[in-house]
């Protein structure tokens, strides 16, 4: 399969920067983003829910990369998670189908487990290390959607409409949240600031699973 253009959806945001660094100078890239243009690629600026304007972007692409979205379960009300999350990701799906894109990237999370949680205890892995066989049972709004989107994702795939890749990233450690890390690690029963540079959720946060976003855009690229 040969690929030569790539849309990369969420190119303005911090995940969509590492990928456009690993990507540039092997593909072909266009972003879309509701942020502007940081990288000097040819641009849409909208959102994904815009249908027509991912149709457009769509348009000539062998590959999309979908990482767009509400990044976690502080950053929106629980509707508006659900709604750009999902309906995003289906709009991004149904528009490389008709674009005749030949393979796509979808960034979930391993959130979908369901370990996160807004209120009451986490639910506890049943076993470790977690890998991608593991039962899920999303209990809180951006885990369910992530979720949703992964069943769309197959959807799609089984009537034969392109290729896809569905990737889980935990954690991202960017550098701005280290010192949290740090904090965290040292101290891990008396850390009483943000996690994940969010509100603290009952359930705990982030401890053991992070990953480099280098290391994250460097697997995105091998898919």
């Amino acid at each position: 399969m040969s690929i030569k253009k790539v849309l990369i959806t969420g190119a303005g945001g911090l995940m969509g920067g590492y990928v456009i660094d690993k990507l540039i100078g092997h593909y072909d890239l266009h972003g879309i983003d509701i942020l502007p243009d940081k990288k000097g690629l040819p641009h849409t600026q909208d959102t994904i829910l815009n249908y027509e304007a991912v149709q457009g972007a769509c348009e000539g692409m062998d590959a999309v990369v979908q990482i767009a979205a509400v990044p976690n379960i502080w950053s929106g009300s629980h509707e508006e998670i659900i709604h750009t999350n999902v309906t995003g990701t289906w709009n991004v799906l149904k528009a490389a189908e008709e674009a005749g894109v030949k393979r796509v990237i979808v960034t979930s999370s391993d959130s979908v487990i369901g370990y996160t949680v807004l209120s009451g205890s986490m639910i506890p892995p049943d076993y470790l290390p977690i890998d991608e066989t593991h039962i899920c049972r999303p209990t809180d709004p951006y885990a369910l959607s992530k979720k949703l989107c992964e069943e769309l994702t197959k959807s799609f795939v089984d009537r034969a409409s392109f290729e896809a890749v569905i990737m889980r990233p935990v954690f991202v450690l960017y550098p701005d949240l280290e010192p949290e890390i740090i904090a965290r690690a040292a101290d891990p029963a008396g850390y009483s600031g943000p996690v994940c540079g969010g509100h603290k959720p009952p359930g705990g946060g982030a401890m053991w699973h992070y990953i480099d976003p280098r290391d994250l855009a460097a697997a995105y690229k091998n898919a």
